[in-house]
């Protein structure tokens, strides 16, 4: 039965993060060209937050596997592990997001003279 909470969890997670991934990484390429001002450096930090994105949350995905609770029914840990791992992976989509917002809002107020 453990098996089955297991395979429910991965199967989440790695849906979450390459579905969730992907749509960031287009929408957000849009973002980052528009702050290098079309440069490549734009597309290149946009090809590492992906990395770093995948990376942190698969990571994070196989090592909550670590700390299973085997009291409740594998389909609710399941469950509940998922819900945690989509509450990080906001939090750090958010982060970026204030972070790209301040280093836009600079160039802006460079580029008035604001």
């Amino acid at each position: 039965m453990v098996n089955l909470g297991y395979t429910i969890y991965l199967a989440a997670a790695i849906f979450l993060v390459g579905v969730v991934g992907k749509k960031l990484h287009r929408d957000g390429g849009i973002w980052l060209l528009a702050l290098f001002d079309g440069h490549t450096l734009g597309t290149r930090l946009n090809n590492l937050l992906l990395l770093g994105y995948i990376l942190v949350n698969l990571g994070y995905a196989f090592y909550t596997m670590t700390t299973w609770d085997f009291s409740l029914p594998p389909v609710f840990e399941a469950f509940r592990k998922t819900g945690f791992n989509m509450l990080i992976l906001s939090i750090l989509h958010f982060q970026n997001i204030i972070v790209i917002y301040y280093f836009n809002h600079k160039k802006i107020i460079q580029k008035w003279k604001i």
